[in-house]
Formats: C-alpha cells, structure tokens, sequence
C-alpha cells in the first residue's frame, strides 16, 4: 500500500516549520502488522508515544526532491487519546544540515483499509 504525507522541515527550534512537499510512503507485505505490534506494545507500555528505527522491511518513505538524503530516520507512533487509535509519523534528520524532518501522521488503521 502506499500513501501521500506531506512533509516538512524544521531548521532552528525557534523557527516555524516550513512546507517541502509530500513524501510517499510504501507499506510492504507484513508492514500493517509490524505497526500494528507497535501499537500494542505502546498501549502496554502506559506511555505517550514510541520511537523506533525504520525497518525497510516493512515501511520505505521516498522523500521529497527538495530533502535529498536523511539520517537517523525513525517512526513515531503515538495514540489518539479518546479513541485510542495509533498513528505514526516518519521524524528525521537531514543529511546536509541537521534540520529536524518530518512527516504528517496517517492512522495505521488506514493501512488495513
């Protein structure tokens, strides 16, 4: 499956983010159930939010032409408090400067959809 995030950048903690265009994201064959488990695991853990290393054996982002590499690529997963629904982001650094990346959230119950 794939999906459309709009993706920005944030270049000084005292700056507004700034728009770079959408990043596509390709959910591979097992991907639903990975972020499914991460779900569960951040419900069971009581805490508000978990960040993990991107496996590109579940989730691959291709970024924007304006962000050409990141490093250090992690998902967020946080829970929609009164509804308790997981969503998850791509958080991120880029390469050339160190300015914060990151991605709108999608809910991972969009991906069994």
């Amino acid at each position: 499956m794939e999906l459309s995030l709009e993706t920005y950048v944030k270049r000084d903690a005292s700056a507004g983010s700034e728009e770079l265009g959408r990043a596509k994201v390709v959910v591979q064959p097992g991907g639903y159930q990975h972020l499914e488990s991460l779900e569960k695991q951040l419900k069971d853990s009581g805490a508000e939010e978990i960040l993990v290393d991107v496996d590109t054996r579940h989730i691959a982002f291709e970024m924007p032409p304006e962000v050409a590499d990141i490093k250090e690529p992690k998902l967020r997963i946080t829970l929609e408090k009164e509804a308790a629904l997981g969503h998850f982001h791509l958080v991120a650094k880029h390469a050339a400067d160190n300015s914060l990346i990151y991605t709108n959230t999608a809910t991972i119950r969009t991906l069994a959809m």
